[in-house]
């Protein structure tokens, strides 16, 4: 039970960072035309 929580944990970590990462890219992208 415990790898599964902590597969859990990673997943919303990473899922998080890309979200956030074609967040900033997407505004950095539309900023420099």
């Amino acid at each position: 039970m415990n790898d599964i929580s902590r597969w859990q944990e990673w997943l919303t970590v990473l899922a998080y960072l890309v979200i956030t990462t074609f967040i900033m890219w997407r505004i950095f992208a539309t900023g420099n035309k």
